[in-house]
């Protein structure tokens, strides 16, 4: 199986570290879009043999990186689109519709603040086939956008305890019990 993930950026961010955990550790044949420019978190992909496409969009700059992400998963002919953060999502969506790929979308926000955001997720939401957001708290604006609860997959964060190998050092260091 081949996964293309399409994320909105590759900063120091939430959803850009999960990529950087998890991406390594997968058996599947995969590369990543960014919507943007190469940040920390893609250089941190590239050194783990993770192909990346930058796209360079900005405000000024929307039609031709829209067209190489076309290019781009026409070219790699993904089974599978796994979108990230809402700029992503939105275009991502639209390009598995036209594309016939099948969207994933990792929900990480509540965009229930911007009418803007709120509709384009709500017009394009049946364009995803399965929605996976990291807490049950973002359950409630999926259905608040009519998802239907059968395409909803809650899969929270975790913490990489193999970070904390230090752990009873603190907790001596510090008397903590």
């Amino acid at each position: 199986m081949k996964i293309g993930y399409i994320i909105t950026g590759l900063g120091t961010g939430g959803a850009e570290k999960h990529l950087l955990k998890t991406l390594p550790l997968s058996k599947h044949d995969q590369f990543v879009i960014s919507l943007t420019d190469q940040k920390s978190i893609g250089k941190k992909l590239e050194k783990k043999k993770v192909k990346v496409y930058y796209l360079n969009l900005s405000k000024f700059n929307f039609i031709l990186p829209t067209v190489n992400l076309f290019k781009i998963l026409y070219k790699e002919k993904p089974n599978l689109i796994n979108t990230y953060l809402i700029h992503a999502n939105l275009i991502g969506r639209i390009a598995g519709k036209i594309l016939r790929m099948p969207v994933i979308n990792s929900v990480r926000n509540d965009y229930s603040y911007s009418r803007i955001y709120s509709f384009l997720d709500k017009l394009t939401s049946n364009f995803v086939k399965v929605y996976v957001p990291n807490s049950n708290s973002l359950i409630k604006y999926l259905k608040k956008i009519n998802v239907p609860r059968n395409i909803i997959i809650c899969l929270s964060n975790v913490i990489d305890t193999t970070e904390f190998n230090n752990l009873k050092n603190i907790r001596y260091n510090f008397n903590i019990k």
